[in-house]
């Protein structure tokens, strides 16, 4: 049975989270209320030996602080503990902020480990997807943006699925077809040789988008999420976005632990 997650340590938490499948995917995990770090001080002092298991390891989506919501630990927490661990990158994701300029100073902390992160195209860059956002992004100190995603708690069809209305940036016009602004982020993303996401878009949108980035040249298109709730594709719409060049991301953590981490949403066997 697994450990209680405030006992878990940080080479377990790591450890178990590859071992279930290698996307430590954070959000939905930690209840709303919940503020206690799952490392503590002393545990990050020690350096316990790379896990074979674990070693060249490389995490493409993980939600840590400083964020608007509760997180388990914070980026730099996480880092230290996936270097030690015997990782060799990883890649944070923060839906309202910015997080690859942090990358750039975690760096400068944790000399010789790569830290990378990335950027949400949600509402606090304005009503659409943001151009302009995207250009400072992959110019940014560092070039360590290495990863843009689409609207994720904004995304149009998650505010039809869980709220009913269409309403956040969309990324297709009403007859499909995708944004004009959503084109030229690709053109940036296949400039730049970065990976252009899909973010929380439905999963028919996702292959429309996935289409487009090969169209523009995007070498790194990722569908986010596609085992998870209503993101979940079929094995026919996965392998439509295979055939088109994509990569497809599977989340398992959410299946790890008991009350309150949204199991019943995003189970993998539904």
């Amino acid at each position: 049975m697994m450990k209680n997650k405030q006992d878990l340590s940080r080479r377990d938490f790591i450890r178990n989270s590859v071992m279930a499948g290698g996307a430590v995917l954070l959000s939905g995990v930690l209840p709303s209320h919940a503020q206690t770090p799952i490392f503590s001080a002393a545990e990050n002092s020690d350096s316990p030996e790379a896990d074979e298991l674990l070693r060249g390891v490389s995490d493409i989506h993980l939600h840590a602080a400083p964020d608007s919501k509760a997180r388990l630990g914070n980026e730099l927490e996480f880092a230290r503990a996936a270097r030690d661990a015997g990782y060799k990158s990883m890649l944070f994701k923060s839906n309202d902020f910015s997080c690859h300029d942090r990358a750039y100073l975690i760096r400068q902390e944790l000399q010789g480990f790569e830290v990378f992160g990335s950027l949400c195209m949600n509402r606090v860059h304005g009503d659409k997807v943001n151009v302009f956002a995207a250009e400072k992004a992959v110019t940014t100190t560092g070039n360590l943006c290495r990863c843009i995603w689409m609207p994720t708690q904004d995304a149009v069809y998650q505010n039809i699925r869980y709220h009913g209305k269409k309403e956040g940036v969309p990324v297709v016009d009403d007859n499909g077809r995708v944004l004009s602004e959503v084109v030229r982020v690709m053109e940036i993303c296949a400039e730049a040789n970065i990976i252009f996401a899909t973010g929380h878009s439905s999963p028919e949108e996702s292959i429309t988008l996935a289409r487009k980035a090969r169209e523009v040249g995007v070498r790194k298109c990722v569908v986010t999420h596609a085992n998870s709730g209503i993101w979940k594709m079929t094995h026919d719409q996965i392998k439509r976005c295979i055939d088109l060049g994509a990569w497809m991301e599977y989340s398992y953590i959410t299946n790890l632990w008991g009350p309150g981490n949204g199991t019943a949403r995003f189970r993998a066997d539904e």
